[in-house]
């Protein structure tokens, strides 16, 4: 590189970092707003996808049952990897709200409390 343009880039590097102190305290304000807003729509977006994963399983089950039974009437024409392959997507389908649930337990825990971006107060993840 030129010696000008790392010249240049540190300098508008430098400009941005310090530009970035004073900017910092409303960021912070505008990214807990963010935040909360996402956070209070979560729940609505884990029911609809649990909905889906379950009415979804429920049809990869009743495929992987059809293709179960084309494989008994007909040995040469469906691979018994298809149906296994089906049961195997419904079941993880069927089994995904729960481990959403779990997962979000683990992460924000039961209950626990945490401080907002602020500081200034504590408020209960659910």
């Amino acid at each position: 590189m030129n010696k000008n343009v790392k010249k240049v880039a540190l300098a508008t590097l430098a400009v941005g970092a310090g530009a970035l102190l004073f900017v910092e305290p409303a960021l912070a304000q505008g990214l807990n707003t963010v935040t909360n807003n996402v956070k209070s729509q979560l729940p609505g977006v884990n029911d609809v996808i649990s909905g889906v994963a379950y009415i979804a399983g429920i049809g990869f089950g009743v495929k992987a049952a059809l293709s179960f039974k084309e494989h008994n009437e007909s040995k040469g024409n469906v691979p018994i990897s298809k149906p296994i392959t089906l049961a195997v997507v419904a079941a993880l389908l069927i089994a995904l709200p729960q481990f959403l649930t779990t997962s979000k337990e683990s992460v924000f825990g039961g209950g626990a409390t945490s401080n907002t971006l602020d500081g200034s107060s504590t408020r209960t993840i659910r």
